[in-house]
């Protein structure tokens, strides 16, 4: 064994190669969590100075490494059980003792230019998506670009094409630059490519919203939080968000003061926003002791600027679909309206469904402006959920969806939770999520 502020037990089988000898090993954190790991000795009798806990591989703690064999490619195999013998790992390691020891990197920039050659006054750019394609394979590997714009590769042998992808949900604002090539021939290999950049093709911005929340729990606080990303091409100028309460949550503080607050209706000026550029808030509220467990709380977002400038461009038709569910009386009610500026050019199916059951279908296609409500007689308490496809070309989320519970009867509370939630809007987010006690 080897001991050092945590301790690592290295068991008695081993797998011997051409190179020297793996040992499997069991590492015992500080926090009591056990990791399987690989000791690696060469010829000599000397110890690797790393130590590679299969818990970087997404083997989680308390696995136990069992045994090793050696692999006819110079690499490992080590297998072992979970802390109760119910599920086992298995994992296979290159002749490094590593799962992928192939390196590929690079830079991505935003080329202004659009020469796809980096000039000293091109920033980089952060939060890109980066893919490499293996071409003998297919399988596709993806990294996000850092603060500097720099990405970096862990793949195995192989040869990749590596590509640059436009920003958010925003197509024909940007044209990345043609892909390079990386072959990795051995084990090891590492390869930094040039400099790839995204040319803008149109001057506009793009902004895209994101929320999420923690639990919703009676006559506590949660904390919500709020992304804004502007994947256009030049800087948003006062860009706005507007956060809207569920009923049953009560604005407490947030970290960005909000310029207005009219009802559960909250303002927050965001100012300018640069291309490519986030901003981050957080807001926290209570959840009402009146809320019921199991009850379904939403939150609602809208972000400024909310116009499209290449809508031309595109393969969309211009329609924009809403789906708002609501009780009325004896039946549930689906309001269906097209907000876009565009008349549908297709008809789309608003599919309806009771708890599990897709009761029926309706072949729908609206001019802009126009809405039409579809009614589902006693409901009886059940779970009703109702969502149409956006048209073709569409790029915000493709389904408008929404739905509700126990209305005239008795149901099953959270049911609704199954299904995803999204009254539609390419400038808008949604959250819910039901009322738990832990």
């Amino acid at each position: 064994s080897k001991v050092t502020p945590d301790a690592v037990f290295i068991l008695p089988p081993f797998a011997e190669q051409a190179n020297g000898f793996g040992f499997a090993s069991n590492y015992l954190r500080n926090d009591g969590k056990v990791l399987p790991s690989l000791w690696r000795m060469d010829l000599q009798g000397n110890f690797s100075n790393t130590l590679y806990p299969i818990d970087n591989f997404s083997v989680g703690p308390d696995y136990f490494a069992k045994c090793i064999r050696p692999t006819q490619d110079g690499g490992y195999l080590i297998v072992g059980p979970n802390s109760g013998q119910a599920t086992w790992f298995a994992l296979k390691l290159d002749s490094l003792g590593q799962v992928n020891s192939g390196q590929v990197t690079g830079n991505a920039f935003k080329d202004n230019s659009a020469d796809c050659s980096p000039n000293p006054d091109e920033i980089s750019t952060n939060g890109i998506i980066v893919r490499a394609t293996d071409l003998d394979f297919g399988s596709k590997w993806y990294e996000t670009t850092d603060s500097a714009g720099n990405y970096e590769f862990r793949i195995p042998i192989g040869n990749y094409d590596v590509k640059l992808l436009e920003p958010g949900n925003s197509p024909g604002y940007w044209l990345a630059c043609p892909e390079q090539t990386a072959l990795l021939a051995i084990q090891g290999d590492s390869i930094g490519l040039d400099s790839m950049g995204l040319k803008p093709v149109v001057e506009c911005p793009f902004m895209q919203l994101d929320m999420a929340a923690g639990l919703f729990r009676p006559c506590l606080p949660v904390a919500i939080n709020i992304n804004v990303l502007n994947s256009g091409t030049v800087n948003a100028d006062s860009a706005v968000v507007l956060l809207e309460l569920d009923p049953l949550l009560t604005y407490d503080s947030s970290s960005l003061a909000p310029a207005a607050q009219i009802g559960q209706q909250l303002w927050f000026n965001l100012d300018t926003l640069e291309a490519l550029g986030t901003a981050t808030f957080k807001v926290w509220a209570t959840v009402s002791c009146d809320a019921s467990l199991e009850q379904i709380l939403c939150i609602n977002g809208h972000v400024w600027p909310d116009s499209i400038c290449n809508q031309s461009n595109l393969a969309w038709d211009g329609s924009d679909l809403r789906v708002q569910a609501y009780c009325d009386g004896d039946s549930v009610r689906f309001r269906v309206s097209n907000v876009g500026a565009g008349n549908m050019s297709e008809a789309s199916q608003l599919v309806i469904i009771e708890d599990y059951i897709i009761l029926r279908s309706v072949s729908l296609q609206l001019p802009s402006g126009a809405d039409t409500i579809v009614t589902e007689a006693n409901p009886n308490g059940q779970t009703y959920y109702a969502g149409i496809r956006q048209t073709e070309g569409y790029f915000g989320y493709p389904v408008a969806a929404d739905g509700v519970e126990i209305c005239d009867g008795q149901g099953t509370p959270g049911m609704l939770m199954q299904y995803p939630l999204f009254e539609g809007g390419i400038f808008e987010e949604q959250f819910c999520a039901e009322v738990r006690t832990a």
